[in-house]
């Protein structure tokens, strides 16, 4: 890694940038901190579902979590390049890692611009998106059908499916409002689902569910 450009001083840039952009709203988002741990799959198990829940459901922690982790991939592609080649390749690790964080910075300062173009993210009410089933915590072999109601304006619909590490195991996108994945194509484990509404002025989401698939 670059002089100067250490693990610890991402994190402080990332703090610095979350804490730039924090307002009343977001009172209830999880801490830089807690998005790094479920990136690197560190802490208790529990608290790391607590956070992935809160981000599948938060546009802002989803874009915030998305970030880390693509920094997160930089630095261990970084790392790995130092392993298995030559030295005159490294910099290439390095510049990635550096264009990352600056990514990370500019996000910070244009994020407002940028949703102010592409539309609101509504937030809470009646208007997020209402899932009807699987319900919550459900189980089973599959396969599994996916239900929500209808979003008044919605142009179509995005069903994700997220893994403990927050890593997307499948999705769907659909003018209807239903769609059905089967058990071999998730493989078992528990995963996190939520439905996006795309609308002409922004989107809607719903709460994130749990389901288990067994084998």
């Amino acid at each position: 890694m670059a002089p100067g450009l250490t693990d610890e001083r991402l994190r402080e840039a990332y703090a610095r940038a979350m804490e730039s952009r924090r307002d009343p709203a977001r009172a209830s988002c999880p801490t830089p901190d807690a998005l790094l741990a479920l990136v690197r799959r560190e802490g208790a198990e529990e608290s790391r579902l607590g956070t992935l829940d809160h981000a599948m459901s938060c546009p802002d922690c989803r874009r915030d979590f998305e970030l880390l982790r693509a920094i997160e991939a930089g630095l261990r592609a970084d790392a790995e390049a130092g392993v298995r080649h030559i030295r005159w390749r490294r910099p290439m690790g390095v510049a990635l890692v550096t264009a990352l964080a600056a990514a990370l910075a500019l996000f910070a300062l244009l994020g407002p611009w940028q949703r102010a173009r592409q539309g609101d993210v509504y937030r809470g009410g009646s208007s997020d998106v209402a899932v009807i089933s699987p319900a919550a915590d459900a189980s089973g072999s599959g396969p599994f059908t996916f239900t929500w109601h209808p979003v008044p304006g919605a142009r179509r619909y995005v069903l994700e499916l997220l893994t403990p590490e927050g890593a997307v195991r499948a999705s769907r996108e659909t003018a209807d409002t239903t769609a059905t994945l089967a058990g071999p194509e998730l493989g078992a484990g528990d995963y996190r689902w939520s439905v996006r509404a795309q609308l002409d002025g922004g989107e809607r989401r719903s709460a994130a569910r749990r389901l288990r698939v067994g084998r």
